[in-house]
């Protein structure tokens, strides 16, 4: 062959080597998945198309969803990401949290104990992991007012904040 046709799929473009033995090749971010194909060329015309099938990482989601401020021992709180199809989902959560349910899926829900941390995520699918997105969380001490059941009425437990802090009286 004296020259080669490269073909490459929607999302990705040729950086160098056009009509050479190689390529170079960017996979923007709208790149999902096609063939990387080429033919050799010479005078007497075109050679049979070679193709490479090739499939781009999981995207690296946006955004977390989800508080960025917790109380300490606050149970059944969520936390998302716009989920791709044919991606696992592995969440970690800060020291002494428990996710409660969700761990591979784009959604978790997150019991948590008195630490700060980070609540990250790691996509990932056939062809490897992708980068993580994290969020930083801060656990605050809340005052709580706990219910008790005087003279056959419930008491309602509600969070409050008192101000204030130290207060007296």
């Amino acid at each position: 062959a004296t020259g080669y046709n490269w073909i490459v799929p929607a999302g990705a473009s040729i950086v160098s080597g056009l009509n050479t033995t190689s390529i170079v090749v960017d996979f923007g971010p709208a790149f999902v998945s096609g063939n990387v194909s080429v033919n050799g060329t010479n005078a007497c015309g075109s050679g049979p198309q070679r193709h490479l099938a090739v499939k781009a990482k999981a995207s690296i989601p946006a955004t977390i969803n989800g508080p960025l401020t917790v109380c300490a021992n606050d149970a059944g709180v969520a936390y998302s990401v716009t989920g791709e199809p044919g991606v696992t989902y592995t969440w970690t959560v800060p020291t002494g949290a428990v996710i409660t349910s969700g761990q591979g899926t784009p959604s978790i829900t997150v019991s948590f104990g008195s630490a700060n941390g980070n609540v990250k995520v790691v996509p990932s699918n056939s062809c490897g992991n992708s980068g993580a997105k994290q969020v930083a969380v801060t656990v605050t001490v809340c005052a709580r007012v706990f219910g008790a059941i005087q003279n056959d009425e419930k008491v309602i437990t509600e969070l409050v904040n008192v101000y204030p802090n130290p207060a007296k009286n």
